[in-house]
């Protein structure tokens, strides 16, 4: 939505937002990235205990990254008078794996859901429970591979489409 001018208000939530997200890049994604990146890229010898920290931990460096930068682009843009919409809703509150998805970069999966799962969904429909099951396959990988083009991500789309059956 375009406001007609950026009001005194609009411009001092923009510039709280953008530092909200700054916060959440810098202070948070960034400094977790310095412990989990080595875990990952098996630059040393890690323990069960690293290995397992950094399992834990990874999600919520990628939800501080990603939301920080929207928390950024959503405050420049009041800045200018847009008012964007929201990205995540507190997708760790969420009471099931899907409810997490629902929250969880709101603007991607809803695109998707759209444009992709809803209608493989219904040229599928007469496949029962094999097109339910391919359609949200599909739906989940496209998610993993969005957030990064890597076997990992790949992984962590399939992980997700068989917990959502």
């Amino acid at each position: 939505m375009i406001l007609p001018t950026p009001d005194r208000n609009a411009i001092l939530t923009g510039i709280a937002r953008i530092m909200i997200g700054f916060m959440k890049k810098l202070l948070i994604a960034d400094n977790l990235a310095v412990l989990i990146g080595p875990v990952f890229a098996r630059d040393g010898v890690s323990g069960g205990l690293a290995s397992l920290m950094a399992v834990y931990l990874f999600p919520l460096q990628l939800y501080a990254d990603l939301s920080g930068l929207t928390d950024i682009a959503i405050g420049a843009a009041l800045l200018f008078g847009i008012q964007s919409p929201e990205n995540f809703d507190s997708p760790f509150a969420g009471r099931s794996i899907s409810d997490f998805w629902r929250r969880w970069h709101m603007s991607l999966t809803t695109w998707l859901r759209d444009y992709v799962f809803t209608p493989l969904r219904m040229a599928m429909r007469n496949w029962g429970n094999l097109g339910l099951a391919l359609s949200l396959t599909v739906n989940m990988v496209l998610i993993g591979l969005w957030h990064r083009l890597s076997a990992a991500f790949l992984v962590f789309g399939l992980t997700h489409s068989v917990s959502g059956y």
